[in-house]
Order: structure tokens, then sequence, then C-alpha cells
């Protein structure tokens, strides 16, 4: 017995919103690039945003957590999902640019995730006007 399409879920997501291989970087040498050339950079504990333009035309996202900044796994991984769900939801108002968005080492507490959803919000906010 076949689903009918309506119901699937990816017909649910509005078209472009995804997080396909195309909006990451991917290879050491498109990390290290814009780390070392990086035009636009800010803070806003517990994130640092490093960002450069590319000639992609899309916006790609790089995530840097470390041990260092948040040293259990469980709480590394939250923040990873709650990093790439917020570049998915933000995507279309981005400029084309690479950008690594990258942990600080800092407290870590229950509050985790709002923290890194006000956070996440400022930064990108911070990155609309430039390119």
């Amino acid at each position: 017995m076949q689903k009918d399409e309506k119901d699937s879920p990816s017909s649910t997501l509005k078209p472009g919103f995804g997080y396909g291989r195309s909006r990451r970087l991917t290879k050491r040498h498109q990390f290290d690039r814009v780390f070392q050339e990086a035009s636009v950079r800010r803070t806003h504990p517990p994130l640092r945003l490093l960002a450069l333009p590319n000639n992609v035309a899309v916006p790609r996202l790089g995530i840097v957590v470390s041990k260092r900044a948040m040293h259990r796994a469980v709480t590394r991984n939250r923040a990873k999902r709650v990093i790439r769900e917020s570049f998915r939801n933000e995507q279309h108002q981005l400029p084309a640019m690479d950008i690594i968005v990258q942990a600080i080492p800092g407290k870590a507490g229950k509050e985790q995730v709002a923290e890194l959803t006000d956070a996440l919000s400022q930064l990108w906010k911070g990155l609309v006007g430039e390119a």
C-alpha cells in the first residue's frame, strides 16, 4: 500500500528551506579559508560568527562545537541541532556567504537552548546587511 503524496512529510515542508549538502561547508579548505580571511567577525556569547562572501549565490553553513566549549556530547549535539534549524529558517534572508558558527567556552546551563536561540537571532540580524 503506497502513501498518497499529499500525506508525505516532505510535501509539507516549504520549498527551498532544506539544509542539503549544497548549503554546508564540507571540506577542510573551506573552513580554513573562512577562518583565515573572514570579512565579518561577530561574537554574541555563547557563539561566534565568521563569514566570507562566496561565489555560490547561496549562504553555506559550517558548525564548530568543541569539547572545550561544551563538555557533554548531548549538549554539543543539541547546540548543533539548534544552529542548523535556525540557519534553515533564516537562510533566505542571509547574503551569499560562507558562514561558520562556533561555540565559545563559557557557562553551560539548562537555559542553553534559549541562549543559543537569542544569540543566533542577533548574529543573523547583524549579517543581513553584509556581503
